[in-house]
């Protein structure tokens, strides 16, 4: 997801409702229930710490030149071509 997530009113609540549209926008409100934002103070900072669960089927992010599947590997995430998806999504939800 490609946005600025600058405030005019640096506002936990607006950051939190422009995160939330964010996730909405790219992966679809049905996955609401997954996705869970919270903050947490770190070394006097406050961060904002995302909870996913897993879903019952596979999320595909909306992006300009289509529909792409990731994975994460560790601490990266990796858009899967198209075989690489099939599989995935076979091995992981179809039964």
């Amino acid at each position: 997801i490609e946005k600025d997530f600058k405030l005019a009113q640096n506002s936990r609540d607006g950051f939190q409702k422009l995160l939330a549209a964010g996730i909405r926008e790219a992966i679809g409100a049905k996955f609401s229930p997954y996705i869970k934002i919270r903050f947490e103070p770190v070394n006097g900072k406050e961060v904002c710490l995302v909870d996913v669960d897993a879903a019952s089927e596979p999320a595909y992010i909306k992006q300009s030149k289509g529909s792409e599947f990731y994975i994460r590997i560790a601490s990266t995430s990796h858009a899967l071509n198209n075989e690489e998806t099939v599989n995935y999504v076979n091995m992981h939800w179809e039964r």
